[in-house]
């Protein structure tokens, strides 16, 4: 899988050591993937990646969901939940119908996120 769109492509466990949390105000946030047991893939984005972790990890114990076998992390965008929603909205053929979660293969995703990326910084420059 290609790595150029992620700054963090490992296990959970290892996040918070290797990302500090962003204020959102002066380095915006992160877009997270998270790869499940179930071979499904979760969207979301925040400013702290441990957090986000954390409270997964939390709903996964609380109401017997599937765990995360392996996180992907972009770099940081200032507009980062808007990223995140246009990540979503190219995604959507790959939506699972029952979930919330998404039904891609890893190259597949890291192409339709690398098109995405790509796409927000031509139109803001560094600034997005």
């Amino acid at each position: 899988m290609p790595n150029d769109c992620w700054i963090y492509d490992g296990p959970p466990d290892y996040v918070n050591v290797k990302l500090p949390p962003l204020h959102p105000s002066e380095g915006g946030g992160y877009i997270l993937l998270f790869c499940l047991d179930n071979g499904t893939i979760r969207l979301f984005s925040s400013c702290n990646p441990g957090s986000c972790v954390s409270s997964w990890n939390y709903t996964v114990r609380r109401f017997g969901l599937p765990g995360t076998t392996k996180v992907l992390v972009s770099k940081p965008f200032l507009r980062y939940t808007a990223v995140r929603r246009q990540l979503g909205e190219s995604l959507k053929p790959y939506k699972d119908k029952q979930t919330d979660a998404y039904r891609i293969d890893e190259d597949t995703l890291a192409l339709e996120a690398g098109k995405v990326f790509a796409a927000v910084e031509a139109l803001a420059g560094e600034n997005v």
